[in-house]
């Protein structure tokens, strides 16, 4: 889903800017089904047509951000224009580690020698005084790899939805320097792919085999 946006962008922003849509909404979930997103549509389309609010950017973000089981599915992506008639595309995601960090599925590694497999990159966080000051790092397992400690302050294009902790917004697509955003660590032990309860089953089941031929 999320080459496919990628693919239809500069049509997307044709449509936008020769005002044929006065938006578009689109969702980089790989399998984003209208279940999951019918309710938060419906409340857009009625804050814009039936409440006439004329911003469609602030009718998406109260719409979405206060769903985290939607965002914890998929990002939103929307493509619009602001109030100066500038054609703007943003992305509003939740950040929940260790799966994604700020919103942003980040599935590139910093190793740049890396071809992570999805669900290889992962984040730990560091927990302060509010979220401005809490702290991320990412870790590779299939590479070892592992990012220094970044301040979520320190990461400038990422910002929060007012009144929310964990949604935040960006421009849309990230830029290749922004996907390296955790880069200039260290590789260490190597660490095993996959989800770590099958490799425990698997090693269940190889220890009851050895018990058997005893």
């Amino acid at each position: 889903m999320t080459r496919y946006f990628l693919m239809c962008q500069h049509l997307t922003f044709f449509n936008v800017c020769s005002s044929y849509f006065d938006f578009v909404l689109g969702f980089t979930g790989d399998s984003t089904l209208p279940q999951y997103v019918a309710e938060e549509i419906m409340y857009t389309v009625v804050d814009l047509a039936v409440h006439q609010q004329r911003d469609p950017w602030e009718a998406t973000v109260k719409a979405f951000s206060r769903n985290h089981t939607v965002l914890e599915h998929t990002s939103v992506v929307l493509v619009f224009r602001d109030r100066n008639n500038n054609v703007l595309c943003r992305e509003i995601g939740l950040h929940h580690p260790p799966q994604a960090a700020l919103g942003i599925h980040f599935q590139f590694c910093g190793n740049t020698e890396c071809r992570p497999n999805p669900g290889d990159t992962r984040f730990k966080t560091q927990f302060a005084d509010g979220r401005v000051k809490e702290k991320l790092r990412q870790f590779c397992r299939r590479c070892g790899y592992t990012s220094p400690w970044i301040k979520v302050s320190d990461v400038n294009w990422v910002h929060p939805v007012p009144g929310t902790s964990r949604v935040f917004w960006h421009d849309y697509p990230v830029t290749g320097v922004q996907l390296m955003t955790f880069g200039g660590g260290s590789i260490e032990k190597k660490m095993e792919s996959g989800p770590p309860a099958k490799r425990e089953r698997q090693g269940s089941e190889s220890d009851v085999v050895k018990k058997s031929r005893n």
